[in-house]
C-alpha cells in the first residue's frame, strides 16, 4: 500500500511539475537579424500566466508586418515580438544553423 502511494505521488508530481512549466515558461522561435539562414529558440519565463507554449516568430518580414499593424491600430505589440525583450530574458538559447547545409 505505502508502495502504491508513494508511485502515485512520484507521478503526480512530475504532472505537477509539466503543468507548471506549461503555464510559467514559453518557447518562441526567432529570426536572426543578420542572416535570413539562421533562426534561433529561446527558452524564457513568461511574464503572465499563460496556456500558449509556442510562439512562431522566424519569419522577419511577416513579424515586422504584424508589429507594424499592431501600431497602426494603437495597440502595443505583445512580449513576445519584442526581440531585445525575448534576447534579454532568454533562460536558454538554441541555434539552428543551415549555412553548412546550403554550400
Amino acid at each position: 500500500m505505502l508502495r502504491k502511494a508513494l508511485i502515485y505521488m512520484i507521478f503526480l508530481s512530475i504532472i505537477g511539475a509539466a503543468a507548471y512549466g506549461w503555464l510559467n515558461y514559453a518557447v518562441v522561435g526567432l529570426y536572426d537579424k543578420e542572416s535570413t539562414k539562421i533562426t534561433h529558440m529561446y527558452l524564457l519565463a513568461k511574464p503572465e500566466r499563460d496556456t500558449t507554449f509556442y510562439f512562431n516568430h522566424i519569419d522577419r518580414p511577416e513579424v515586422e508586418k504584424e508589429i507594424a499593424n499592431l501600431r497602426e491600430r494603437g495597440r502595443p505589440s505583445p512580449w513576445h515580438m519584442d526581440y531585445n525583450y525575448v534576447v534579454s530574458h532568454s533562460i536558454y538559447k538554441y541555434t539552428f544553423d543551415l549555412r553548412p547545409q546550403t554550400e
